[in-house]
């Protein structure tokens, strides 16, 4: 649960208000259950999942509550996502990264769907930004997007133009890497976090 409550109290209004109008708006049962567990969060922050599962209206298995904490969170990490602004980043660098891999999200959903002008019009934007930003991660994620989904490239000139753009991008980012490495850097899992409970 700490998990959950962590994410709770750092939601915005507009993000609150964004994830109530979509869970008030579906017809099964299942998101007015995703609902009545976000209330309980904001009412009690420090609400346990024991008290939260005996408060909500249906009786739910330990899977069940489990598999809609997961499905709260992910409707509380797509609002943020999309309500999210690169403005409101202090960084220029960071704003610009932020852009780009939206930008990239969205053409790539958009030529899975068969919109390709449009999701390479997305796609072209976050070339620029990569180029202006020298945002090297984000232009091989790119291009290895492109070089997947994208039947115009058809000629081995092409795909031999592509393959070494990556591999170059993929050269400067290991030497970039190595730059950046403290002295005497210890192989450690900075993300790694201790609690993996149901607390999540």
């Amino acid at each position: 649960m700490k998990s959950l409550s962590q994410i709770v109290r750092v939601l915005r209004p507009s993000e609150l208000s964004l994830i109530r109008l979509y869970l008030n708006r579906r017809a099964n049962g299942e998101p007015k259950l995703r609902l009545a567990l976000l209330n309980l969060i904001l009412d009690d922050p420090d609400i346990t999942d024991g008290q939260a599962r005996t408060k909500l209206p249906n009786e739910l298995s330990v899977s069940a509550y489990s598999h809609l904490k997961e499905r709260l969170k992910r409707d509380m990490l797509n609002a943020i996502l999309w309500q999210e602004s690169s403005k409101r980043f202090p960084e220029s660098y960071m704003a610009a990264s932020f852009e780009c891999s939206k930008n990239i999200a969205q053409g790539y959903l958009l030529l899975m769907r068969g919109a390709t002008n449009e999701g390479i019009q997305l796609l072209n934007k976050a070339e620029k930004l990569a180029a202006d930003h020298e945002l090297i991660g984000e232009r091989i994620q790119m291009n290895q997007l492109v070089r997947r989904h994208l039947r115009s490239i058809r000629s081995s000139d092409q795909l031999r133009k592509l393959n070494k753009q990556i591999e170059d991008d993929l050269d400067s980012l290991r030497i970039l890497n190595r730059t950046e490495e403290p002295p005497n850097c210890s192989k450690v899992n900075w993300l790694r976090t201790s609690d993996h409970s149901m607390n999540r």
